[in-house]
C-alpha cells in the first residue's frame, strides 16, 4: 500500500475476519471502516479464494452491497492462473455472491468458469463418494450461474467428472446416490440425470440393505421424490427414477415407511401446498 497511512493486504483481511466475528460493533463505525477496508482491497490483485471468502462473507453478514468490491474479487480470482478449491471457501464466497444484487453477469460466469476449470484439474475422483462431494461443490455454482458459457462450462464438468470418475455401471451406497441426485438437481439439466441414472447401481435387494445409517434411505427417496417435482423429465428417465424409488421403498422397515417419503425443501413444501396437498 502506500506510505503512511496504508494497511497490507494481510492486515486487511484479518479485519474483514474479525469484524465479521463481531457483531457487538455499532453498525455506522463498522460500514465506515467497510468503506475504508474496501478501497484498501481493491488496490490489490486477490490470488487465494480462502481471502476472497474471508473479505466477502464480511460484506454478506454486515448485509452491505459493495459491486464494485465483489467485481474485483471476482475478476482477480478468475485471472489467478491455478488454485485450488476448498468447498468451504467457495461455499462462502457463492453465498455472499447470492446476497450482492445487481452484479454483472459476464464477471460472475466467468469466476464460474474459473472454478469449473480448476475442478476439473482434479479428476479422476477416487471414489464415488468423492465424486459425489464434488459434484456437491459444483452444484453450489448453479445458484450464480446466469450465462450461457458458464451454464456450459458447468454442464459439461458434470459429465466429465462422472465419465472420469463412475465409469460404467458402478455399485453406489443409497448415501452417496441420495447426494449425486441432489447435485444434478441443482443444475437442473435432464441430460445429466439420464447419464448419471445409467451409471449408478443403486442396492436393490434385502441383502445389501446398509443397517448401518437407517435415515440413509429415507433421503434417497425424498431425493428421487424431489427430483421427479422440479424437473420436467423424458418419460425414460422419469419411469427409471420412480422404479428406484419404489424398490427403495421396499427395503425399507415398517418405521421408515411409516415416514414422509416426500422431500422436506422449502421449495417442495410450497409446491405441496399450492397443490392442496401441505398437510402432514
Amino acid at each position: 500500500g502506500d506510505e503512511g497511512g496504508g494497511v497490507s493486504f494481510k492486515q486487511a483481511v484479518g479485519a474483514c475476519y474479525s469484524l465479521a466475528k463481531h457483531w457487538d460493533f455499532p453498525r455506522d463505525q463498522a460500514m465506515e471502516l467497510m468503506e475504508k477496508l474496501s478501497k484498501s482491497i481493491r488496490q490489490f490483485p486477490v490470488t487465494s479464494l480462502g481471502d476472497a471468502g474471508s473479505v466477502a462473507h464480511l460484506w454478506s453478514v454486515m448485509k452491505v452491497s459493495d459491486i464494485p468490491l465483489f467485481h474485483h474479487l471476482l475478476s482477480c480470482i478468475s485471472s489467478t492462473r491455478n488454485s485450488d478449491i476448498l468447498p468451504v471457501q467457495l461455499r462462502k464466497l457463492v453465498l455472499a455472491i447470492r446476497l450482492q444484487p445487481g452484479l454483472d453477469d459476464d464477471i460472475v460466469g466467468r469466476f464460474v468458469i474459473w472454478c469449473t476449470d480448476q475442478l476439473a484439474r482434479q479428476l479422476p475422483m477416487r471414489s464415488v463418494p468423492d465424486t459425489a462431494n464434488m459434484l456437491t461443490t459444483a452444484s453450489r455454482l448453479a445458484a450464480i450461474s446466469r450465462t450461457k458459457e458458464s451454464y456450459t462450462a458447468l454442464k459439461s464438468l458434470y459429465l466429465q467428472t462422472m465419465e472420469a470418475s463412475i465409469p460404467g455401471r458402478v455399485y453406489t451406497t443409497h448415501t452417496a446416490s441420495s447426494k449425486l441426485l441432489n447435485a444434478v438437481t441443482l443444475l437442473g439439466d435432464a441430460d445429466v440425470l439420464a447419464d448419471l441414472l445409467t451409471r449408478l447401481d443403486v442396492p436393490r435387494s434385502q441383502s445389501h440393505r446398509a443397517f448401518g445409517n437407517r435415515s440413509v434411505l429415507l433421503a434417497f427417496v425424498r431425493s428421487c421424490s424431489h427430483l421427479t417435482r422440479h424437473m420436467r423429465l423424458p418419460q425414460e428417465t422419469a419411469v427409471h427414477l420412480e422404479s428406484l424409488r419404489k424398490d427403495t421403498m421396499m427395503l425399507m422397515t415398517e418405521k421408515e415407511r411409516a415416514k414422509d417419503p416426500s422431500c422436506k425443501c422449502v421449495s417442495c413444501r410450497a409446491k405441496l401446498q399450492a397443490a392442496g396437498g401441505g398437510e402432514d
